[in-house]
């Protein structure tokens, strides 16, 4: 069994860029009979000779010269180790993975990874939108640092963290004549057509539920999966639906009427990590960051869903 080990690589490396073991030693930073002494084992261990000894020199066996560029890539991959530690004392590892909803990542976490980019412009970011329990298994099998999605969806094998309570909203075309009321009952939308969620999903699920436990009926009229289309099916008048009130966290948002929903319905958006590993210092960055932008905006728009004076 050989017993290589990453010194005698070293030496066996310098004494190929040097002509003598001196000068390989000079190169280490140790001595000639140290040198000499790890040839010694490596050629023991290897059961090959090396180099040969003419006059004082040392030339490479065509042995040498075939093992040298393996040795190379090892020498590539330890100072790719050394770079990337270099990097993780800086900056946390050079990688962050997210997998969201598409409502945070479309309305939120643009703005919050840009910010992120230029405090740590050497961490890549990488995003992929999924519907909540795709986001829950890559957060469970360490595909993804960071799973961001509603609180509809709970998971015992996971830390989940709620980063603020928010009540849903009402929305509906400006010239809907429920715009007129300041408060609207889920039996106030009984006349009108309802645009939801699929109800296999987490939120369109809740939302039914709701509908249930008033003892109304919930039947959609058009049923979507992407809060994008359905506020855009809204703002062209097939409807009115009942949604996160950070769709509307942005100056581009919808050109819809909001208005609170009784009995409210409360959703908290929520972080999951893994419980038994720790979040990187670049992820955890990232999470703070998250958090100061969604505190940050909810203050901003605490308004949404009330009548303007």
């Amino acid at each position: 069994m050989l017993h290589l080990s990453f010194r005698h690589l070293r030496v066996f490396g310098a004494l190929m860029t040097s002509s003598t073991a001196t000068e390989a030693a000079e190169s280490l930073n140790v001595s000639q009979p140290a040198v000499s002494k790890v040839l010694s084992q490596l050629e023991e261990d290897l059961g090959i000779r090396l180099f040969e000894r003419i006059k004082g020199r040392l030339y490479p066996t065509p042995e040498a010269h075939a093992l040298y560029p393996e040795v190379e890539k090892v020498f590539g991959a330890m100072n790719a180790v050394e770079r990337m530690t270099l990097n993780m004392r800086d900056s946390g590892p050079g990688r962050v993975s997210i997998a969201a909803l598409p409502t945070m990542s479309n309305i939120l976490l643009p703005e919050v990874i840009s910010h992120y980019r230029n405090v740590m412009p050497n961490v890549r970011v990488s995003v992929q939108v999924l519907p909540s329990l795709s986001i829950v298994e890559k957060v469970m099998e360490g595909h993804v640092d960071i799973g961001l999605l509603g609180d509809s969806t709970d998971v015992p094998t996971l830390n989940a963290e709620d980063l603020l309570e928010c009540q849903c909203i009402l929305i509906m075309p400006r010239d809907h004549p429920l715009c007129a009321c300041d408060k609207i009952g889920l039996a106030d939308t009984l006349d009108y057509p309802l645009i939801s969620y699929f109800q296999d999903s987490p939120f369109g699920y809740r939302i039914k539920r709701t509908f249930e436990k008033q003892g109304y009926p919930f039947e959609p009229a058009i049923e979507a999966s992407a809060s994008s289309t359905i506020c855009s099916l809204v703002e062209n008048g097939a409807g009115i639906a009942i949604v996160e009130p950070y769709l509307l966290y942005s100056e581009k948002g919808p050109d819809v009427i909001a208005r609170h929903i009784d009995p409210p319905l409360i959703i908290r958006p929520r972080l999951l990590y893994p419980r038994y590993r720790p979040l990187s210092g670049a992820a955890t960055r990232l999470v703070e960051m998250f958090k100061a932008l969604i505190d940050e905006k909810a203050t901003q728009y605490a308004d949404i869903g009330r009548p303007k004076e």
